[in-house]
């Protein structure tokens, strides 16, 4: 690989399934500010409450709403600000937000079942939405238009169609169901966030997320093992009195409007790749259209007790940290460096969830311990890596999950203690050169605690000594079967895709990302074009990048071109996960071959 480039990779999918809608109504609310979420550091882990979505005909309703949330180490404060934040009551049932969680409500759901997810939206804010002809459409917009994406489920896209628009609470359109018709389904570790284009960094980041667990019968693993849910977050503290002066929706002190907005509190100097995850929520939120701001309920009022790295910051000045900054945090549920009480020499089943939004996660797990990776993003691992140790030459007790990513690991400890899991950037574990090519800024800043392992013999886990002796089996003819046997004389494996952006003439199975430049402004693109819908209604065909089949395997080549595009970018693909034909990596570390994805990086 040269630069951020990785090896092209094949990657393999099947769709099977057609699906027959029924609609119901979904709803979406964000309350006032009245409710508190406070953690202090070093608690035991706090996992949100669960929703019983298993039975067929279940429904919920989730609300939006604006939360204050703390995070203390005894009497100080090391960060209290407003969030966005799922509850499963109205503001107007539920005034303390004892309903309210960061992050959101687990659903816990279950295969052949028909069940309702709900949201509604009662954020106060601009209903100006723009669509794919505006310049504004690949920008930061629409703050408080919101939606819901179910990461990684494998539902009918018509229902899971992140175009749609939940609008503020004050307009119509603030409501909307989500049915999801749930055929045979693999069960796994997904998550649920807002995916609105223009708001979906900001309103991750802010809050908008929570975990499914997807369940199914004869999976004697979830079963069988006491296991815990990790989402990861960040937040990089720039205090209100420095992002907005006043608390006001002003982000520069020498005016009082905002007539063009520059970023100030970007995480590195490197030109080529400034934005993403080097922005701090203040730069975003001051990177919306004014008129949004004022119209938001939202406003930006960070607060702390920290010192300051630079104390003489101003709202007019640009800084850019290029060592690890003090104000930079890492969070697991909300809470930094929580501790996880488990039991000597028993398994423990970790589900861990990158929902970092932009950042790489990589880990150090402390080599006291055994660790075992057992499932990619919601698909155990079957096979000759079933059980794969992390102590492997290929992984040194380490591991790296893209942005928006999930693995689940087992982790048994035999010495009563407390361990550490760091976070690292270290490059030596991957010989290939892969890693050291992901551009400072993606990867977390290393030495972080993410969280910790405290062993005893007297935490009450139900589990096992011994690790699983089986996975589910993935159904031959689903869209999970086992693909790595096909070939280029497989009659069911297609290597041609019709209709690429509409030029006929090219039919490669190709993913290739790129930066060019469109009258003098710089876009992200893919196959040479940026992200645009202009089709009004669903399926949106005249913009498809790409026309396939059901039924069909393809194979595609993903490719990041380090000429043009010096970003380690993820891959994800919505509804149908894919199966890695090769080691990514060398030895395999960034993704084994034959493993089953559905967001890579």
């Amino acid at each position: 690989p040269k630069h951020t480039k990785l090896q092209p990779s094949s990657f393999l999918y099947f769709l099977t399934e057609s699906y027959t809608m029924n609609f119901l109504v979904l709803i979406s609310v964000i309350c006032l500010a009245s409710c508190k979420i406070i953690h202090n550091v070093n608690e035991y882990l706090y996992e949100p409450p669960k929703i019983d979505l298993t039975q067929d005909g279940s429904e919920t309703i989730l609300y939006v709403r604006l939360c204050e949330s703390s995070s203390m180490n005894g009497a100080q404060t090391i960060l209290n600000m407003t969030r966005y934040c799922y509850c499963q009551q109205s503001e107007a049932f539920d005034a303390k937000g004892e309903s309210c969680s960061i992050p959101g409500p687990t659903l816990v759901m279950h295969d052949k079942t028909i069940i309702n997810v709900t949201i509604v939206n009662e954020v106060n804010g601009s209903d100006i939405v723009y669509n794919g002809s505006s310049s504004k459409w690949n920008t930061y917009k629409d703050m408080d238009v919101t939606n819901l994406h179910v990461h990684g489920l494998h539902v009918s896209p018509k229902i899971d169609d992140v175009l749609v628009k939940i609008h503020p609470s004050q307009y119509p359109m603030n409501t909307h169901s989500y049915p999801y018709d749930i055929g045979y389904h693999y069960p796994g570790t997904f998550w649920y966030h807002a995916h609105h284009h223009g708001s979906t960094t900001w309103q991750v980041n802010m809050g908008l997320h929570g975990a499914i667990s997807m369940n199914q019968d004869g999976d004697l693993i979830s079963e069988k093992y006491e296991e815990n849910i990790l989402m990861f977050e960040w937040f990089y503290v720039i205090p209100s009195s420095i992002c907005n002066p006043g608390n006001s929706r002003y982000c520069k002190v020498t005016s009082t409007k905002d007539a063009s907005y520059s970023p100030r509190f970007q995480l590195t100097d490197n030109e080529e790749i400034k934005g993403g995850p080097n922005l701090a929520m203040c730069d975003v939120y001051c990177s919306f259209p004014q008129y949004e701001r004022n119209a938001s309920g939202y406003i930006y009022d960070v607060t702390t007790d920290l010192n300051m790295t630079n104390p003489s910051w101003n709202a007019n000045e640009t800084v850019y940290n290029t060592e690890d900054p003090d104000l930079l945090f890492y969070f697991v549920n909300g809470q930094l460096s929580p501790t996880i009480n488990m039991t000597k020499g028993v398994f423990r089943r970790l589900r861990m969830i990158n929902s970092l939004s932009n950042w790489y996660l990589q880990f150090q797990f402390p080599s006291e311990c055994e660790w075992y990776l057992i499932a990619t993003d919601g698909v155990y691992i079957g096979g000759k890596y079933m059980n794969y140790p992390l102590s492997s030459p290929s992984h040194d007790n380490q591991y790296i999950i893209a942005p928006g990513g999930r693995a689940d690991f087992m982790v048994k400890c035999m010495t009563n203690g407390t361990y550490e899991i760091i976070s690292t950037n270290d490059n030596s574990v991957d010989p290939s050169g892969t890693l050291e090519k992901i551009p400072t800024g993606e990867r977390i800043w290393p030495e972080k605690v993410l969280f910790r392992l405290e062993v005893s013999d007297d935490a009450s886990d139900d589990g096992s000594d011994e690790l699983p002796e089986s996975v589910p089996n993935k159904v031959k003819g689903t869209y999970i079967e086992d693909l790595s046997e096909l070939n280029y004389t497989s009659p069911e494996l297609e290597t041609t895709c019709g209709c690429n952006y509409g030029d006929p003439s090219n039919d490669e199975c190709n993913i290739e990302f790129m930066f060019i430049t469109v009258n003098d402004t710089t876009f992200g693109a893919v196959n040479g074009k940026p992200f645009e819908i202009l089709s009004p209604d669903y399926p949106h065909k005249s913009d498809a990048l790409m026309l396939i089949k059901q039924e069909k395997a393809y194979e595609y080549i993903i490719d990041n071109n380090a000429d043009t595009f010096p970003v380690a970018h993820v891959y994800h693909q919505h509804i149908n996960p894919f199966q890695v034909q090769t080691n990514i990596s060398s030895l395999g570390f960034i993704a084994l071959e034959t493993t089953w994805w559905d967001t890579l990086g």
